[in-house]
Order: structure tokens, then C-alpha cells, then sequence
């Protein structure tokens, strides 16, 4: 083999080396006998290579060989699909190339070395260009007269007249037209069909904006005679509304629950100024009204009542109160009001006091024993405080009497003090299997005196042939003790 390369990778036969070889390796280095089949000196004086691009940079290099390469071509056509504006880099070895950029997507391909910026080649065009050994430069930079680019002629010329027109841009032109030397001057507004803006000053501070989905940063729009707002943002209630009520737009800036703020239904009304609940319900009386009922609404123009008071009316104003004063008073007219005062002296039998015992559970009698009423809501007892005053003792008991054989029966119903009976009634039932609901009212007066005075109720039934039951389903049992004045 050769022991050396040179730089476009030929090889190099040493002096006693490569016996027997040495026409195969130099026929190898002028290039190949294959058609079609560039290698060697051929391919860098007319060889073509395709270099495909796959990303934004393709990079060709040198290998020791004799053999096609795509760095020692001639031609180098691009193709692929770079993501982005490419770069192809070279060996920094010195050699002319042509170039076509015929990659997708229309991106220009900067051809360079590693350590160079290289020249740009357009999309679709085809460059000849030169490789320096440390960059990479254009290889031609002028042409002669008549040289004929792309189906066109390059040449030289004159003109007698030039003329300019500012045509449907906006724009006027003064100066031409200009037979020898001289300037055009343009003026005018420069349409936006044709690229301007349409007018000679602006607001503001920043980038144009244009129709499509632009982005405004703090503009004031003025007064615009219509607006879409789908989307819109950050739209003051105080000042960007018009067409609210009365206080509407200070309300709509309050939390909700707060002072001022709207009520959300179901929410809480806090502490109104004002308000009309005419068919307004369910309000509670504990803790949904404050302040005094009047007389005039059906209440008693106070906030509490005086206890064991008697309650005087007094029109529209408040109730009045008539204390109970001195015990043995009673209540007296005074042709105006009413008193509380001693009673008068003489025989007007007035109540000194009164003392009402009631009973407090059923109870069934099926004896023909005299049997007391129990379970009263007191002792029933009174103490008369002069010993010209009697005792007076009322009974209310409701009866159910049922006769179980024999005729005409009867109950006998007794009111007692002391063990001596004052008081006695004798309710019938006249038939067997027959029964009879009655209230008994029995009264009984003890002789003047003073003391204590304890009482007692009995029920005794004539014969064994009879039940009788306190019936406090009718109504409540009743003793009534009285002091009587004489």
C-alpha cells in the first residue's frame, strides 16, 4: 500500500513500495473504467455528488482513498428536507465547487468550513464558489458584457429619459423625468394596499398592529361606534359601563355579603336602611323584629308586664298596671278606673281571698265504702284572717257513673273540714247496664271563724251495684276555697 495521501486523498507511491501495484493504484487515481463511475482525478474535475440534507447541517470530510467521494467532487447537488435556513461544511482544503441548492422547503444553505461564514445560497439557485483553505468565498464577482444569465443578457446602455410615477401607491414623485442627471424626490402618503400605513402621524408607542388576532398593550380606543366584548377582560364597572341605575355601578364593586353589596337570592339582606314586607312571611318574632309593639298594632306599648299585675287599658297609649296592694284587697271601680283597695264593711259577702286546688289524675271508685279524692295539685286548705270571715268551699268534678245490676242508684259526693260534713250531692243513675256523665257542683260554707281550714272530698257509692270514675276527659276537677267577708 502507499504510505501517503495528498490533500484530495490520492494516493501516493513511495520510492521500493507497492511492487507489481503500481498500475492499478495510479489507474485508480485518474479514475475509473466502470461508465457512469467517477473516482479519482475525473471525479474532481467533473464529478457530481448528491449530499442529502436530514436536519439544518450536512458536513463532508476526507477519507484516505482513492475511491468516489462526495468532498473531491466537482458538482454538488442538495437535496433533502432541512428544518431550517442549512449550512454545509467543508474540509478546509482548497477547491473550486458549483453548487445547486435544490433542498425542500425553500430555506438558503450557507456553504463554509468549520471556521468560516461561508457564502448563502438561495433556494433553487446554483452558485460556483471557491474553497480558500479557510473559508469559503464567491468564485466569480463579475462578468463580462453580454454574458447570458438564466436566458437573460448582461450588457451595457444608455437611456435618454427616465420618468417616475407614484402610480396607485399614494405617493407623488418631482424631479423627472431626467434626460441626463438629476434626483427624484418622493412625497405623499404610502397606501396600505401597497404596503404604508395610510397616515402621516400615529399615537402611541410600540409595534404596528395588524387585523389578525393583534395584541394591545394599554391603548385608549376613543369613542368607537361599536364593539364586540365575547371576550373581553378587566372592563371597569365604575367607569366602563353607561346606562345603570342609581348607585347600580357601586353596588356591582362590592363582594357580595358585604355592606352595599347586591343580595344573591338566598342570601342574607344584612342591614337594610330601608325596606316594605307587605307580603313578606316566615318572619320569626324572637329574633326577626326589634323596638315596642304599639297599642295601636295590638300590642301594649311596654317592653315587660309587672307580675300578679292587673292590666289596665288606657286607649291608644300604653297598658296601665293596678298592683295588688295590701292582702284582702279587692278590685273596686271608682266611677273612672280601677283600684285596688280594702273591701267596704257590712254585708256585702266580698271575696277576701281565693284559693283554686285542682286534680291532677283520673281515679275509679268500685266500692261502696266512702273513699277521699286524692292526688290533688295541694292540700287543699285556707286560712281565714278574721274571725268575722267565713269559709266558702266550691266544687267542680266531672262524673262517669255506670250501674253493672239493680235499679235506681245513686253516688254521693260529700265536701268535708275537720271531719264534718258541709256539703253533699246525690247524682243518680236509674237502670242496670245504663251509664251517665255529669259535673258536679257542690258548695259548701263553714261558720265564721278564723284559723286554718283544711278540706277534704269524698265519693261514696249507695250500693256495691255501681262504678263511678272522676272523668277528667270532660274537664278538670275543681276546688274552689273562698274567704267571705260578711
Amino acid at each position: 500500500m502507499a504510505s501517503t495521501y495528498s490533500q484530495y486523498r490520492l494516493a501516493l507511491i513511495q520510492t521500493g513500495t507497492e511492487s507489481g501495484q503500481w498500475g492499478d493504484i495510479t489507474n485508480a487515481n485518474l479514475g475509473s473504467a466502470s461508465a457512469g463511475v467517477y473516482q479519482g482525478i475525473e471525479q474532481a474535475i467533473g464529478g457530481k455528488a448528491t449530499v442529502t440534507f436530514s436536519s439544518t447541517t450536512a458536513t463532508l470530510t476526507w477519507t484516505d482513498s482513492s475511491s468516489a467521494q462526495d468532498a473531491r467532487a466537482l458538482y454538488l447537488d442538495l437535496d433533502g428536507t432541512p428544518t431550517g435556513a442549512a449550512e454545509l461544511v467543508l474540509p478546509a482544503t482548497q477547491k473550486a465547487y458549483i453548487v445547486k441548492n435544490g433542498t425542500t422547503g425553500g430555506f438558503a444553505v450557507t456553504v463554509k468550513t468549520a471556521a468560516g461564514s461561508g457564502v448563502a445560497i438561495p433556494n433553487g439557485k446554483t452558485m460556483w464558489v471557491y474553497n480558500d483553505g479557510t473559508d469559503v468565498v464567491t468564485a466569480i464577482d463579475n462578468l463580462p458584457s453580454g454574458t447570458t444569465i438564466g436566458g437573460s443578457s448582461i450588457g451595457t446602455g444608455s437611456v435618454t429619459s427616465v420618468a417616475v410615477s407614484g402610480g396607485t401607491t399614494g405617493l407623488t414623485t418631482s424631479g423627472g423625468p431626467i434626460t441626463s442627471s438629476g434626483t427624484i424626490t418622493l412625497a405623499g402618503t404610502l397606501a396600505v394596499a401597497n404596503g404604508g400605513t395610510g397616515v402621516t402621524s400615529s399615537t402611541g408607542t410600540g409595534s404596528t398592529v395588524l387585523s389578525n388576532s393583534p395584541t394591545l398593550v394599554t391603548p385608549a380606543l376613543g369613542t368607537p361606534s361599536s364593539a364586540t366584548l365575547t371576550n373581553a377582560t378587566g372592563l371597569p364597572i365604575s367607569t366602563g359601563v353607561s346606562g345603570l341605575g342609581t348607585n347600580v355601578a357601586t353596588a356591582l364593586a362590592v363582594n357580595v355579603g358585604s355592606s352595599g353589596a347586591f343580595v344573591t337570592n338566598g342570601g342574607a339582606l344584612g342591614t337594610p336602611s330601608s325596606g316594605t314586607l307587605t307580603n313578606a312571611t316566615g318572619l320569626p318574632l324572637t329574633t326577626g323584629v326589634t323596638g315596642t309593639l304599639p297599642v295601636a298594632n295590638g300590642g301594649t306599648g311596654r317592653t315587660s308586664l309587672t307580675s300578679n299585675n292587673v292590666i289596665l287599658g288606657a286607649g291608644t297609649s300604653q297598658v296601665g298596671f293596678v298592683a295588688p296592694g295590701t292582702s284582702g284587697n279587692v278590685l273596686t271601680s271608682n266611677g273612672t278606673t280601677w283600684v285596688s283597695s280594702a273591701p267596704a264593711g257590712g254585708g256585702g259577702g266580698a271575696v277576701v281571698q281565693s284559693l283554686t286546688f285542682t286534680k291532677s289524675a283520673g281515679q275509679t271508685f268500685s266500692t261502696s265504702s266512702e273513699v277521699s279524692v286524692s292526688s290533688w295539685s295541694a292540700t287543699p286548705s285556707i286560712t281565714i284572717s278574721s274571725a268575722s270571715n267565713r269559709a266558702r268551699a266550691t266544687l267542680y268534678i266531672p262524673l262517669y257513673i255506670t250501674a253493672t245490676s239493680g235499679t235506681t242508684t245513686a253516688v254521693i259526693v260529700r265536701i268535708k273540714s275537720g271531719g264534718t260534713e258541709y256539703g253533699v250531692a246525690y247524682p243518680l243513675v236509674d237502670s242496670q247496664g245504663a251509664t251517665w256523665a255529669t259535673t258536679v257542683t257542690l258548695i259548701a260554707e263553714l261558720s265564721a271563724s278564723s284559723g286554718t281550714k283544711t278540706f277534704d272530698v269524698t265519693l261514696q257509692n249507695a250500693s256495691a251495684n255501681i262504678q263511678t270514675e272522676i272523668n277528667l276527659s270532660s274537664g278538670p276537677t275543681y276546688l274552689i276555697l273562698e274567704e267571705i267577708a260578711p
